[in-house]
């Protein structure tokens, strides 16, 4: 046999090795051919199309350069330079190859649908999309020019234009997987989430191992608020491909919703561990941090983010929220003005630095920085609630309700809403069965029921939806017909209206709110036993410091030491009403500082507050920090006064000591923020004027 046929015998053994996939094989005799003719072009360009196969695409290059030497007009092998170009993304060289290619064979859809990718990474997406149409004039049949070109038109945010280029490549390729996870992609932005999801499990169906559709459709869950099936969707994607740092990132996101902050800092330090500079991760992480009050460590994570990337205004925006968080307002500041110089058009920036301003007082500035927000983002329901509380703060009701009708635009209140139609205030009431639907805390509750009276008042039959503890609380609510405990179903009814948004229904300003010195009262039984186990003596003081624990009711509680002052006027018996957090505050106080705690089974029943009522209206006076015991002293007509935060919850309104929802409230309030001490001096100094404790030291 002479080397000329042995050659082509060998090159034919090649082809078929190289196209049953044996590219290793193949490139053992392609190269064993080159040792005999070093110059066989079409070896050298076939060896350069194994290296392109395999993504060693340097290597690619020059196989596939060498050959174009020896045959220049060859199309093909331009295309093929460019795609391993295009692999080591040298994407202005491969559009210079395709382009070449063109000039040679016009006709070749493949070259224009390729050049199209280039451009698109590029950032060119117009001139993309024109690409990859004239690929898809040549070819009408070209699936993946059609995908391609959707994912051109969807960073243009051309989102319905680029579903109608997915469902196209779709309907030519039935089993495309990567047409349907990209389509989940236009979807997931476009908030068609249901839809998101099917066409992720479709990819998935198609190709089980597909590591991003797990991880894509594990954010889309997230955003349905379905956490755990979105931690086992981004488990799966680690699982197909453990060095998945995005999965790792998105677990760590829905951990943190869930308030599993420390699993979540786990996954965001796996992510990192992978990618070094993942900035998302590490501004993630310090969010975490934060929420586990960590604050020194998650200014760091925030600081590690924008030294990876100094342009990265969420993470300035985070750094804002934790350096307030540690009263370093001057620093706060300035990182917040650095993310909206950084990012002008983010909307959560100018909310984070309202709510910023708004613990400063500063309540024009924060509105005017939620109006921002809004003017970016009119649909996000956080932006107008966050602006209700300034105006909410500062007697500015009629805003105020306005703003706050927002709250209503969340999941968390969606899923909840009745069918029948809301009352808004309009529609006449006489002959009316009307739900009211509690919400949000016990303190909301006892203070927003006195509506009822006026539902009635306004010709209504009122249905008063309430959690279940506070049914024996609110068992002789005046105006209600009929008590129903949330989870229970709810009789026959024809509106329905949430507790909170009554005082907008009924236009509620300072000037009208309804200010019945009392509106609830004890159990008779209860109050007898409870005013004989305290007794008569003294001048009896009752007391709670610690409220929720939750961050949104931060800085709202106050050190039971501070009451030691008071514990020392002649006459004064401190009674506590303290239950769960707080009372191991009592552990060790000085012999000077008497406090008196109630039995164990004060307030243990399945109603809850029904002994604390009775024990209030024992009492010549209750100090409590901001929480349900507070209302409830006010719904009884009970003395109390409160300490307040400088910038506090909404109700108790800004510098003023008396408050319009409760007559028999005195508010003392902070000077300086977290700084409780003239607060107490204060209340020392009032307690000493009171008639009442003049004649109860003379009578103790």
């Amino acid at each position: 046999m002479s080397p000329a046929v042995a050659i082509q015998a060998q090159f034919a053994d090649a082809i078929n090795l190289h196209q049953a996939g044996h590219f290793g094989e193949a490139e053992i005799v392609y190269e064993k051919i080159l040792k005999e003719d070093s110059d066989n072009f079409p070896v050298i360009y076939l060896l350069g199309l194994i290296a392109l196969q395999t993504q060693d695409f340097k290597r690619a290059t020059e196989l596939i350069g060498r050959a174009l030497s020896f045959n220049p007009d060859n199309a093909g092998y331009h295309l093929n330079l460019g795609n391993a170009l295009k692999g080591s993304r040298q994407f202005e060289a491969a559009i210079t190859s395709y382009e070449i290619a063109i000039q040679i064979n016009p006709d070749d859809a493949a070259a224009y649908s390729n050049r199209g990718i280039a451009l698109k990474e590029l950032k060119q997406y117009e001139l993309a999309i024109a690409s990859f149409n004239i690929a898809i004039e040549i070819k009408p049949d070209y699936a993946e020019a059609y995908s391609n070109r959707g994912n051109a038109l969807k960073e243009l945010h051309q989102l319905d234009a680029a579903i109608e280029s997915y469902d196209k490549a779709i309907s030519i390729k039935p089993d495309y997987h990567e047409a349907f996870y990209n389509l989940g992609n236009s979807l997931k932005d476009s908030n068609r989430f249901e839809l998101a999801i099917a066409s992720y499990n479709k990819a998935i169906e198609l190709k089980p191992d597909f590591a991003e559709a797990y991880s894509n459709l594990g954010i889309v869950l997230m955003e349905l608020k379905q956490f755990e099936l979105a931690i086992t969707s981004f488990n799966l994607a680690i699982i197909i491909k453990p060095d998945h740092a995005e999965a790792f990132s998105n677990r760590g996101n829905a951990l943190h919703e869930m308030q599993r902050f420390d699993a979540a800092i786990e996954s965001y330090d796996k992510a990192i561990s992978i990618k070094p500079d993942y900035h998302e991760a590490y501004s993630n992480r310090g969010n975490s941090l934060k929420a586990s009050d960590r604050l020194e460590l998650a200014i760091a994570s925030y600081q590690k983010a924008i030294a990876i990337k100094p342009d990265f205004s969420e993470a300035y925006s985070n750094l804002g929220n934790a350096l307030t968080e540690l009263k370093q307002f001057d620093a706060a500041l300035d990182s917040h003005d650095t993310a909206i110089k950084l990012n002008p058009v983010v909307a959560q920036a100018y909310s984070n630095r309202g709510n910023f301003l708004l613990e400063l007082r500063q309540l024009d500035a924060a509105i005017a920085d939620f109006d921002k927000a809004i003017s970016i983002a009119p649909d996000k329901a956080e932006f107008h609630l966050n602006k209700s509380f300034p105006h909410l703060l500062s007697g500015d009701l009629k805003k105020g309700w306005k703003s706050y009708e927002w709250r209503l635009a969340s999941p968390a209140f969606k899923d909840r809403q009745p069918n029948q139609p809301r009352w808004s205030g309009q529609t006449p009431l006489h002959g009316q069965t009307v739900l009211i639907h509690s919400e949000q805390g016990l303190g909301d509750v006892i203070q927003f029921c006195r509506y009822a009276k006026l539902l009635e008042d306004s010709g209504a039959r009122v249905l008063f939806e309430a959690p279940r503890p506070l049914l024996g609380l609110l068992q002789d609510l005046a105006g209600v017909s009929e008590l129903i405990a949330q989870g229970d179903p709810r009789p026959a009814f024809d509106l329905h209206c949430p507790l909170l948004s009554l005082p907008m229904a009924f236009g509620t300003t300072l000037e009208n709110i309804p200010r019945a010195k009392a509106y609830l009262s004890p159990r008779p039984d209860l109050l007898a036993r409870w005013t004989s186990h305290i007794g008569k003596a003294g001048f009896k003081i009752g007391i709670s410091w610690q409220g929720s624990t939750d961050k949104s009711a931060a800085g709202r509680s106050f050190p039971v030491q501070q009451l030691h002052r008071i514990a020392k006027i002649p006459g004064v018996r401190l009674i506590s009403l303290q239950k769960n957090a707080g009372v191991e505050q009592l552990a060790g106080l000085p012999d000077d500082f008497l406090v008196e705690t109630l039995p164990e089974d004060f307030d243990s029943g399945v109603n809850a507050l029904l002994d604390s009522a009775a024990v209030l209206k024992s009492l010549d006076l209750m100090i409590t920090c901001d929480t349900a015991l507070g209302h409830l002293a006010g719904a009884l007509g009970v003395p109390t006064w409160l300490p307040i935060k400088l910038v506090p919850y909404w109700t108790w309104m800004l510098d003023r000591s008396d408050s319009p929802w409760y007559p028999n409230h005195r508010l003392f309030r902070q000077e300086l923020a977290g700084v409780w001490d003239n607060v107490f001096e204060q209340m020392a100094s009032a307690l000493g004027t009171l008639p009442g404790l003049s004649d109860a030291t003379r009578t103790g």
